[in-house]
């Protein structure tokens, strides 16, 4: 329903709602047990998504949203996001070799939107998020993740 490209259309806030409601499931049922047990926990997309995509693609207030958010994942945040960065060009060109969601099918300019969301979120939230440039090689940007990765790990075990 939330990603699949039907011909109906979805209202903004019921697409923020159902996102938040799979999210809350997610962290309720996976995220919260695995750090009860002391794993660390690896997401694509999480609360940082709904922000970017919902604040800046669909033009819906950031402050609900990050409220929004807090309840859905009871509280849980990421300790670390990474943002790999394209312009929205580049981002199309890419996903022009698989099956785009519906999300991914919008369009230019609310792709555009999204990213500067992004941008502003790693303004606004410097401490978690590492902005990787996009441009540079799937090798050179694995090696990147996983250097920074360890070194807050470390940091943490100190």
């Amino acid at each position: 329903v939330l990603l699949t490209n039907r011909d109906d259309t979805m209202a903004d806030r019921t697409e923020t709602l159902l996102m938040t409601a799979s999210r809350a499931q997610l962290t309720h049922d996976i995220i919260i047990p695995s750090q009860e047990k002391g794993k660390f926990v690896i997401a694509d997309r999480f609360a940082d998504s709904t922000l970017a995509y919902q604040g800046g693609g669909r033009g819906l207030n950031l402050d609900w949203l990050i409220k929004l958010n807090e309840f859905a994942t009871f509280g849980v945040r990421p300790d670390l996001t990474f943002f790999i960065d394209v312009t929205a060009e580049v981002g199309a060109r890419r996903r022009s070799t698989v099956h785009p969601d519906r999300l991914e099918n919008v369009g230019h300019d609310f792709q555009e939107k999204v990213r500067n969301q992004y941008l502003k979120l790693v303004k606004l939230f410097p401490d978690r998020f590492f902005t990787l440039d996009g441009m540079e090689s799937p090798d050179v940007i694995h090696t990147r993740i996983w250097l920074e990765v360890n070194k807050r790990m470390n940091k943490n075990e100190k």
